[in-house]
C-alpha cells in the first residue's frame, strides 16, 4: 500500500552510489549526477493531495534542529539539497526515510529565476530511474496530448529487482545459428487477426511463442522498448484525418524503464515485470531476446529547445551529455537534432550501467546499437580509433556472454560497415549486403558479381580473423 503525506520523514546526507533511487536502511538513496553547483532540490509528489501537514526532520547531526513544514494540499514537497552536505564532485544525493514506495519525484535544478526560456522548466527526469508514471496500459497508446505530456519518476516497490526467473537459462545460442526476427511488439500482436488476449503487449508476444517456434526463430530483436512519447508529433493522416503516432519508438525519454503502454495492466509498476515474464517465456522456449537500443540521440530536440514533457538531461549537464559545437549548437549526426556524448565518462558510464542494467536484471541477450558510428565519435565529433564506450563494453567480464551489434553507420556519412571497432566481440549488421540483395532483386545491370560475394560472406569486409556471421 502507498503511504501518505502524513507519515513523519527524516532527512540524512545520503551517498553519491549508486545511482538513481536505491534501498538504504528504512530509507531511499537518491543520487543524480548534474553539473549545477549550487541549487539543488529533491521534489516529491505525494500519493494522495489530503491537506496535512508534513513534518521534516533533518536527521544528520550537523543539520540537528533544523526543520520544516508544507502544507500538503500543494501537491508536493521540495527538499532544498546542502551543497556542502548533500553533494560529492558532481554527485547530489540526500537519504530519505522512511522508504515511500510508489511516490513520483523529479530533480529540480538550479533556481526558478534561472530556468532557460527555451526550455520553460528546470525539472528533471532521474536518468537511472526504473519506474515511471506515464500513461498505462495499451489502450492509452496514443491517446495522451502531447502538450500535457508530463512522465514522473516514481520510487520502485521494495526489492523492485527481485523476479522468479524459475532458474530458467538463457539460451545462448551460437551466433552463426541464429534466426532473428526483427519485432515491434505493439505491432506484432495489435491486429484481431493475431487472436491473442493481450494484444499489443509484453504478454502478446508470450501468447505467439509457438508461432514463433514454428517458423523456426530462436532469437527476437525488438524495435525499441524504452518509454517514448508516441504522441510527441500532434499530425493527422492527410487523407483519413486519423491521429498519426510515431509508434516505431526511435525517440527515447528514457533508457532505464520500459514503455508503459506495452504493459496489459495499468498499474504503475507492472511494465518492467511483464517485460520480465516475456523474457522469461521466451527462453523457456529456447529463444534469445535482444534490443534495438538507441544510445545515438534523445528525445530532448536540439536547438529548437525542449519538447512537453521536462526529460532532463539537458538541465542535469547539457555538455556533458550532448556534442555541441563552441558557439553552442547541438552537433547532429543522429539526423534527430542531438547526438549524445557517448564517450564523455560521465555519458559513457551511463550507457554502459544501462547495458548491465538490461542483461543483468532483465534477462537480455544482445543489443543492436542504431546508428553505432556515432557512438565511436569524440566530443567534437571526429571519429576515434579506440572509443571508451565501445572499449568498456567489449571488455567487460560481466558482458561476455552478450551478443553486441553495430549497426556501423550514422546520419552525417561516417560508414564503418567493415571496419567498426570490434575488439573481437562486436558484429555488424552489413548494409552492404542488403544493398547488394535489392540492387540484385531489381535486376540492376552490373550487380551479380557483388551480389555472389554478400551470399558467400563478404570476404572483402570479414577477412581479417572474422567471420561472415560477425
Amino acid at each position: 500500500m502507498v503511504q501518505d503525506w502524513s507519515s513523519r520523514i527524516s532527512i540524512g546526507r545520503g551517498r553519491p552510489l549508486p545511482f538513481g533511487v536505491s534501498e538504504w536502511g528504512t530509507g531511499a538513496n537518491f543520487a543524480v549526477y548534474a553539473k549545477e553547483s549550487e541549487h539543488m532540490t529533491l521534489v516529491l509528489y505525494p500519493s494522495s493531495t489530503r491537506n496535512r501537514r508534513l513534518e521534516v526532520d533533518v536527521s544528520d547531526a550537523s543539520q540537528k534542529g533544523s526543520k520544516a513544514s508544507i502544507e500538503v494540499g500543494k501537491r508536493r514537497l521540495e527538499l532544498k539539497l546542502d551543497k556542502k552536505l548533500n553533494r560529492t564532485g558532481r554527485i547530489w544525493h540526500v537519504l530519505v526515510s522512511p522508504y515511500m514506495e510508489g511516490f513520483e519525484y523529479m530533480w529540480k535544478v538550479g533556481r526558478d529565476e534561472d530556468i532557460n526560456p527555451k526550455w520553460g522548466t528546470n525539472l528533471a527526469l532521474d536518468p537511472y530511474a526504473m519506474v515511471l508514471r506515464t500513461p498505462m496500459g495499451p489502450k492509452s497508446f496514443n491517446q495522451h496530448n502531447p502538450e500535457t505530456f508530463r512522465p514522473h519518476a516514481v520510487i520502485p516497490r521494495r526489492k523492485f529487482l527481485e523476479f522468479d526467473w524459475k532458474e530458467i537459462p538463457a539460451p545462448k545460442i551460437p551466433m552463426k545459428e541464429l534466426v532473428i526476427y526483427e519485432m515491434h511488439v505493439r505491432g506484432f500482436t495489435m491486429n484481431r487477426a493475431s487472436h491473442v488476449k493481450a494484444p499489443g503487449t509484453f504478454l502478446g508476444v508470450v501468447e505467439k511463442i509457438p508461432y514463433l517456434r514454428d517458423l523456426g526463430v530462436n532469437c527476437v530483436e525488438f524495435l525499441p522498448i524504452f518509454e517514448f512519447n508516441e504522441a510527441e508529433w500532434s499530425k493527422k493522416n492527410p487523407v483519413t484525418g486519423a491521429k498519426l503516432a510515431q509508434s516505431w519508438g526511435y525517440s527515447t525519454l528514457h533508457f532505464m524503464s520500459p514503455m508503459n503502454r506495452y504493459a496489459l495492466e495499468a498499474g504503475e509498476l507492472t511494465a518492467a515485470d511483464e517485460f520480465r515474464i516475456m523474457v522469461r517465456e521466451l527462453h523457456r522456449a529456447g529463444i534469445e531476446v535482444w534490443l534495438d537500443v538507441v544510445f545515438n540521440h534523445t528525445a530532448e530536440f536540439g536547438d529548437s529547445g525542449l519538447p512537453p514533457g521536462y526529460f532532463g538531461m539537458k538541465a542535469l549537464g547539457l555538455d556533458t551529455y550532448y556534442m555541441r559545437t563552441p558557439d553552442g549548437k547541438y552537433r547532429d549526426y543522429s539526423g534527430c537534432g542531438n547526438t549524445l556524448n557517448a564517450n564523455n565518462t560521465v555519458v559513457a558510464e551511463f550507457i554502459h550501467n544501462c547495458i548491465r542494467y538490461w542483461v543483468h536484471e532483465m534477462g537480455v541477450d544482445g543489443f543492436r546499437f542504431d546508428l553505432a558510428a556515432a557512438l565511436t565519435r569524440d566530443p567534437d565529433g571526429r571519429p576515434m580509433e579506440s572509443p571508451p564506450l565501445i572499449e568498456r563494453l567489449s571488455k567487460d567480464p560481466t558482458l561476455r556472454d552478450t551478443k553486441l551489434v553495430a549497426e556501423a553507420w550514422d546520419c552525417a556519412g561516417l560508414y564503418l560497415v567493415g571496419s567498426f571497432p570490434h575488439y573481437g566481440v562486436w558484429g555488424e549488421w552489413n548494409g552492404k549486403y542488403r544493398d547488394s540483395i535489392r540492387s540484385f532483386v531489381r535486376g540492376n545491370p552490373g550487380s551479380k558479381g557483388e551480389f555472389a560475394g554478400r551470399i558467400c560472406g563478404s570476404a572483402d569486409l570479414y577477412s581479417k580473423g572474422r567471420k561472415p556471421y560477425h
